[in-house]
């Protein structure tokens, strides 16, 4: 029989996170080499808390069955913790945002709710892709004017898809058209920093109430961005 500990790495990621905003705040010039980095921790902070809950309570499950199965004499492994390490090994073995979301509605029935008036889940969900471009350092190719070809396959018919919420939300905030000018905007990170954390919230607010939070949660909410409050 296996018990198990587990280590929370996300915590460091916010005294990063923390470092870079207020250096951003300080930029008088070009925004692109503070902001590209805080897009990306962003996301493995969010992503980072939500593993983080959703492993120690399986981990806590198959710990309970653990110790059944030592009460009741066993000395293997049962189908039911088969199935949970198998699941876990899932969990910790195939990263994303979308996994985690189908994950969160099979062990804890809780779904990210797209019409939820706590978050915006599309938000969210443009942070991860962007995360996922930057974080891979691949260019990013728009045209200069929105256009299409015949069979609507080809190299910017597939950027303009992927980005198309992106561009859509960044206009919004920043009012510009061009994503290489929105990107370069200020304002973009905090915006992201700050719907992450009421999305982060609100996912808590439906977990149980004894779950192991983790230093990473009490510390985001202490947080505000471009200020000193962890460092």
């Amino acid at each position: 029989m296996t018990t198990h500990i587990f280590l929370e790495t996300t915590a460091p990621l916010l005294h990063s996170f923390e470092s870079l905003a207020l250096q951003h705040k300080k930029n008088s010039d070009s925004n692109y080499h503070t902001a590209f980095p805080l897009l990306i921790i962003n996301a493995s902070i969010v992503e980072g808390i939500l593993r983080y809950w959703l492993v120690g309570e399986v981990k806590k499950t198959m710990n309970k069955l653990v110790e059944e199965g030592v009460a009741a004499g066993r000395n293997s492994k049962n189908k039911a913790e088969l199935l949970l390490e198998n699941y876990l090994i899932e969990i910790e073995g195939n990263g994303g945002f979308e996994k985690l979301k189908a994950q969160y509605k099979f062990f804890f029935s809780v779904p990210f709710d797209r019409n939820s008036s706590d978050y915006r889940l599309d938000t969210i969900q443009a942070l991860f892709t962007l995360r996922n471009v930057l974080a891979h350092g691949t260019a990013i190719v728009a045209p200069k004017n929105l256009s299409s070809s015949p069979n609507k396959q080809d190299y910017a018919d597939s950027w303009q898809s992927r980005l198309q919420s992106v561009t859509v939300i960044l206009k919004s905030l920043t009012g510009c058209d061009d994503i290489f000018a929105a990107l370069n905007d200020a304002k973009v990170p905090s915006y992201f920093f700050e719907n992450s954390v009421s999305f982060i919230k609100s996912i808590r607010s439906k977990l149980p109430d004894n779950m192991e939070e983790g230093k990473a949660f009490k510390e985001l909410q202490a947080m505000s961005f471009g200020y000193r409050n962890l460092t």
